[in-house]
C-alpha cells in the first residue's frame, strides 16, 4: 500500500490534481503491479514564501 505524497506551490487546478493521481495511479499499477485500489495520494500546498532551499524562500528574488 503506497502513500505518494506530492509537495507542490498551489496553483494547480482540481482537474490537473486529478490527472496526476491518475497518472501514478496508473504507472504503479504497470510497473510494480500495484492494485489501484492500495494506491493512495496526498497532495500538500506549500506557498512559495514558506518553501526554502539551501536557506532561501522561493519567494526571494532570485540572482
Amino acid at each position: 500500500m503506497p502513500l505518494i505524497r506530492i509537495e507542490m506551490f498551489p496553483g494547480r487546478s482540481a482537474e490537473a490534481r486529478q490527472q496526476i493521481a491518475e497518472g501514478i495511479t496508473r504507472l504503479l499499477h504497470e510497473t510494480a503491479g500495484i492494485s489501484p485500489a492500495a494506491t493512495t495520494i496526498i497532495f500538500q500546498e506549500t506557498a512559495p514564501q514558506d518553501w526554502f532551499v539551501a536557506g532561501r524562500s522561493h519567494a526571494a528574488p532570485r540572482d
